[in-house]
């Protein structure tokens, strides 16, 4: 049990003491000087002190153990300008241990930031007053922050005015924390860390939350709080709750109510939000409080504030002290273990001190009850012969900081000094197990000393004394002694200096040095493998190699491998060591005379220079023939080097490869697919060791896989080392072009498909919940759609959604979005590392960025084999694009971004285009022209038009902040952006080649957002609305001429993707399958007068295995007009005849190219969907028409 104080609460807040070293400065800045001078001045443990005034600026600490104190909060003012961080700890370097108090901040984002390697620090004794930080107008990111007797009042941030950020240990104390937006705590963890923290002694009053959990780790303790007027008292915003949080203290807390004194476990005041009664009067609720989603609850909750339950007039306690300092010789050298006596003068209190064995530091630690400002302490240190005292005064300050420190010096004297500087021992013989013992004795001291006598221990016992003559200061002796027999493995030897006291020295307690001496472990090489080359040629170098181990227990040093053939040594390598238990690779040159059978062997330590347990099995021997030198030809690979679309043309790569030793002449290369040949084509000349790529055209008329078959050398006219290794097959997989197979469609992400697409929003399919990564975007291929998972990439069926399999890794790392990406039969999703961006395949080659490694890969499709690597500037954040030949990536370094267009086949750059913001997107490059996007932390982001072949800035927009990818169609551009809870969500069109804006949502329709990239196909921009989790929260589809909403629905949205007439987006880990059947639309009149009477006319015909003999009438409509009639045309039976009153149209407005929508359903049930654009007018005074 323990007894609570008003500053039971400030006690935590003691637990943290700043120790100021002793050499430490005060910095003082005036109004009108810069304060970040006087920190960029500063050295550790310096203290910068800020004069009353207003100063504008922001502030950063990156150096430990700074306290930034302002004259008081009342007459200091730091205006952050109303962008970033006031003041920031700890951003580039660790900044540990730092204070600030005494400021007024206002007019910033974020006003106090504590980053993650900033531990350790106290926030104390400000106002911060309306910051705008999502996270907090105090972000505390580092363990063991103290945040106390702050006033944090009206922060407009959505989630919490003080954060707790993935941290652990910290504690929020005796704060004010009033009228903000958010929660006035927030618990905050990307990581599952923000645990083991304190709350207590807060008043935390008329915030949107009380408490905020988001994520937040186990083990918060959340006591005597006072919780008024909160929109709520915690929440936790569909985050999971952790599995402890103590609303209650951990020990029993005396206490006095109504004149009576108790005892409990203390919680915290809800206001109005408990209900409860108080039966036995003892100041606590009957019923516990239950904190909401599932926070746990308050067993005993206060009837009152927690300042009723405590007594104001209870003593400050006690804070720590530390005294220390280092005790050495006036000459420098230090003094070990000394003897040292603390004592304050005032109470006559010995302390206990403290000293380590080697060391000549010492430490007293105390607390405020023992030392107070103006007490005298008393400091005596002895090396047992010599002695020295200081009286140090203790100043206020000291009080405050904690403790003060006092080196102290001993004269030296003019005395010897002997000491044993060093030994070793020699092995005599290494069988005998005999050795000798080699020390040096020295004189350290400060006067010459006499003939001495040094003693050799081995084991606890002396086996002998060596005589070690007069020496002068600074002289020395080195002295042999031995032979000594190993009793054992092992011998611990000690030799020590005057061992008879005949020299009197300033110190007797360093004339020894002990060791441990270990027979040594001995090497054991042998041969472990032979490796030769496919084949041996007589007549021309050939390389063998070899593998030689060391399975001893000790490093072999130098020796030297042969190489036998045929009995006589043709080669001779040199190791210079091999570790024990490690192996090296060797290799040697044989030219055989001629062809046949050999025996080769390998010797190691053919010269028997290492000394092994077993010398006989050095040697390893295998027979090999050798043959004639010839060429030999083989097919490499096949690749796809284009998207492999059916019916369009497409390029198959044929690689062919002389493996052999000699130059191939002239030969034929044959291709065939499913049996059928290509023309053959002739490779002149093949040098040895060389590969030539031959590129065949192939118009596949159907999808699916075909079987791939060439063949080098067709006629044989090359005689070959191989003759049974020229031919290769492979199965290659063709789409259709209707297919959206990459990121945003394809390898230029162009974002638009060509087929059909839905009017409605009927949902063919919903998944189930799969995992699928928010933000990313799905593949279509080949009858699947391909999701990234995270974990994996999974696929399903594009028909039902049924789930088919997984297919290798997804990607999720840091909580980020890649999409799939899939090419001739295979899929990849983002490279180990890479964040947001995946992979794009183009030319047969594999390309993908590794995020904070600032390095794109590009790999051979087939061989998966590195052929180049690009560094870029900041962080390789976009998934690759390629046209026309070239490749382009982007980055971004905060703030700032880059593009780059570089040559796919070697690697070089050919331009590289920076711009103001980060460019996060991916690139779109469409007709020559490269669109991209910028994100603004602090604002709006743009968007680029760029000359795709030199990089130049052709027009560029201001949008919302985006790392969206744009989509190119019919000379527009579409794009949207936003960040929720940040910044207003808009779509945009622009005119792809001036950047005219054409239209925009409006931004209290909140459509789009950062992490969204629009799909545009059939005259519609299928887009979704992001949340502030970096998810989605519901799909739209707008018309591509206007933006207006043609339809919407509340779930799905991330970068939609449309494929065979299907929409598909991803939203709360599922996938959504949008689809009507496609029907075709034409209105009559060409001109339709809204204010004439009479009827107008819809001509519609469905796809190929559709009647519209099937079509009920009853269910057709046209923009709010219900069907009048239908008949099947006479003229043509595929066609229905529909009329519609015109009077019944619904908010149809007038134009030169308005909309005209047709849905209706199949007497099955399926919906279908088509359009038409006529020309709208409203003309006054018609006559009535009858169409």
């Amino acid at each position: 049990m323990k007894a609570i104080s008003i500053v039971c609460v400030i006690a935590l807040v003691a637990a943290l003491v700043v120790v100021t070293p002793a050499s430490a400065t005060t910095w003082y800045v005036h109004e009108g000087e810069s304060i970040q001078a006087a920190i960029n001045g500063a050295s550790d443990g310096d203290t910068i002190f800020v004069y009353n005034g207003i100063y504008s600026e922001h502030v950063m600490i990156d150096m430990p153990n700074i306290t930034l104190k302002g004259e008081g909060a009342d007459v200091v003012i730091l205006d952050g300008m109303g962008t970033g961080n006031v003041i920031q700890l700890g951003l580039t370097t660790g900044a540990p241990g730092c204070v600030v108090e005494g400021f007024t901040l206002t007019n910033g984002v974020c006003g106090i930031a504590v980053c993650s390697i900033a531990p350790n620090c106290i926030i104390r004794n400000n106002v911060l007053d309306g910051m705008t930080y999502n996270m907090g107008s105090i972000d505390g990111a580092a363990d063991n922050t103290t945040v106390t007797n702050n006033v944090v009042a009206n922060g407009t941030g959505a989630y919490g005015a003080v954060c707790v950020h993935d941290c652990q240990f910290s504690k929020v104390v005796n704060n004010t924390i009033r009228d903000n937006t958010g929660a006035g705590v927030l618990l905050y963890s990307d990581m599952g860390i923000a645990a083991n923290n304190t709350i207590t002694g807060n008043n935390i009053s008329s915030n949107g939350y009380g408490i905020f959990a988001y994520s937040a780790g186990s083990g918060n303790k959340i006591y005597l709080n006072d919780f008024n007027d909160n929109g709520a008292s915690a929440t936790t915003f569909g985050t999971t709750p952790p599995d402890i949080t103590y609303w209650n203290s951990t020990e029993p807390i005396e206490y006095t109510h109504n004149g009576a004194i108790h005892t409990n476990y203390l919680g915290n005041y809800w206001s109005s939000d408990y209900t409860g009664s108080d039966g036995d009067g003892d100041g606590l609720g009957d019923t516990s409080y239950i904190i909401p989603d599932n926070l746990g609850e308050d067993y005993h909750p206060l009837m009152a504030g927690f300042e009723n339950y405590i007594s104001e007039e209870a003593p400050t306690p006690a804070t720590s002290f530390l005294i220390s300092g280092y005790i050495d010789y006036d000459n420098g050298n230090p003094i070990l273990n000394p003897t040292v006596t603390v004592r304050n003068m005032d109470t006559s209190e010995d302390f206990t001190v403290k000293t380590d064995a080697g060391s000549n530091y010492y430490r007293v630690l105390t607390d405020s009850s023992h030392v107070s400002a103006g007490n005298a302490i008393f400091i005596n240190a002895s090396d047992g012969a010599v002695y020295n005292g200081a009286t140090y005064i203790v100043t206020a300050s000291e009080i405050e900081t904690g403790g003060f420190v006092q080196d102290m010096l001993l004269e030296a004297g003019d005395r010897p000094d002997l000491t044993v500087t060093g030994k070793s021992e020699d092995w005599v013989s290494l069988k005998d197990r005999t050795y000798t013992v080699t020390y040096t004795v020295a004189n350290i001291g400060g006067d010459g000393a006499g003939i001495s006598t040094t003693s050799i221990k081995i084991d606890g016992v002396e086996e002998t004394t060596d005589s070690v003559p007069a020496l002068a200061i600074g002289e020395n002796y080195t002295g042999t002694v031995g032979p000594f027999t190993l009793s054992g493995e092992t011998d611990t030897i000690e030799v020590c200096s005057d061992i008879a006291d005949d020299v009197d020295e300033l110190d007797d307690l360093n004339n020894c040095l002990e060791n441990l001496l270990e027979f040594p472990d001995m090497p054991e090489l042998t041969v472990t493998e032979i490796i030769t080359p496919e084949n041996i040629f007589a007549g021309i170098n050939n390389v063998i190699s070899a593998t030689v181990a060391n399975t001893g227990d000790a490093d072999s040093g130098a020796f030297n491998v042969s190489l036998a053939a045929g009995g006589s040594v043709v080669d001779l390598a040199a190791i210079a060591n091999i570790p024990a238990g490690d192996s090296t690779t060797v290799s040697f040159n044989w030219t055989p005379s001629g062809t046949g059978n050999y025996e080769i062997c390998i010797f190691a330590d053919c010269d028997l220079e290492v000394p092994e347990p077993d010398e006989t099995n050095n040697e390893l021997c295998e027979n090999v023939d050798a043959v004639s030198p010839n060429p030999d030809l083989i097919v490499a690979k096949i690749a796809l080097k284009t998207p492999g679309y059916a019916d369009e043309d497409n390029t198959l790569s044929v690689a062919v490869e002389n493996t052999g030793v000699l130059d191939a002449g002239a030969f034929t290369v044959s291709l065939s697919v499913d049996g059928t040949p290509l023309p053959d084509q002739t490779v002149t000349q093949l040098a040895a060791g060389a590969t030539t790529e031959l590129e065949y055209t192939w118009t596949p008329a159907s999808t699916g896989a075909h079987t791939l078959y060439a063949e080098a050398d067709t006629g044989n006219a090359v005689t070959e080392i191989n003759e049974s290794n020229n031919d290769f097959t492979r199965t290659s997989v063709i789409i259709d072009y209707t297919d959206w197979a990459q990121f945003h469609y394809d390898a230029a992400h162009i974002g638009t498909s060509p087929c059909s697409a839905p009017g409605t929003n009927v949902t063919l399919w919903i998944s189930d919940d799969i995992g699928a990564v928010g933000s990313s975007s799905p593949v279509i291929a080949d009858g699947k759609v391909f999701v990234n998972c995270g974990g994996t990439v999974k696929s399903l069926d594009i028909s039902t959604g049924t789930y088919l399999g997984d297919h290798g890794p997804g990607s999720s790392k840091y909580g980020s979005w890649a999409s799939p990406c899939y090419h001739d039969g295979k899929i990849w999703c983002a490279m180990p590392g890479a964040v947001n961006g995946g992979i794009m395949v183009a030319d047969g080659k594999v390309f993908g960025g590794n995020w904070d490694g600032h390095h794109y890969y590009c790999r051979d499709e087939e061989t998966d084999e590195e052929l180049w690597d690009f560094a870029v500037s900041g962080y390789a954040a976009g998934t690759p694009g390629y046209s026309d030949g070239m490749v382009y990536f982007t980055s971004w370094v905060y703030t700032g971004g880059h593009i780059y267009c570089v040559d796919p086949d070697t690697g070089s750059e050919i331009w590289h285009q920076t711009v103001l913001l980060d460019v996060c997107s991916s690139p779109t490059i469409v007709n020559g022209i490269v669109y991209l996007t910028t994100y603004n932390f602090y604002g709006d982001g743009d968007i680029y038009a760029l000359d795709a072949t030199d990089g130049d800035i052709l027009w560029s927009q201001t949008i919302q902040r985006s790392d969206s990818t744009p989509a190119v169609v019919d000379g527009y551009v579409y794009v949207c952006g936003g960040c929720a809870g940040y910044s207003d969500l808009q779509t945009y069109c622009f005119d792809a080649v001036t950047g005219t804006p054409v239209w925009a949502t409006d931004v209290s329709d909140a459509i789009g957002g950062w992490t969204v990239s629009v799909a545009v196909a059939d005259g519609k921009v299928y887009v979704g609305s992001s949340d502030q989790s970096m998810g989605c929260k519901g799909t739209y589809a707008l018309d591509a001429a206007t933006g207006d909403l043609i339809w919407s629905y509340p779930e799905g949205g991330s970068s939609p993707a449309v494929a065979d007439n299907i929409v598909f987006t991803i939203g709360g880990g599922r996938v959504y399958a949008f689809y009507t059947l496609p029907a075709a639309v034409r209105i009559e009149p060409e001109t339709l007068n809204l204010n004439a009477s009479g009827v107008f006319t819809a001509f519609i015909t469905l796809p190929e295995g559709y009647d519209v003999a099937d079509i009920n009438v009853g269910t057709v409509e046209c923009e709010g007009a219900s069907a009048l009639s239908g008949t099947v045309s006479a003229s043509d039976t595929g066609t229905l005849v529909v009329k519609f009153a015109r009077a019944a149209l619904v908010d149809v407005g007038v134009g030169d190219a308005v909309r005209f929508s047709v849905t209706g359903e199949l007497t099955d049930g399926t919906v279908f969907e088509g359009s038409d654009r006529i020309r709208v007018i409203a003309e006054s005074d018609v006559v009535e028409e009858d169409e």
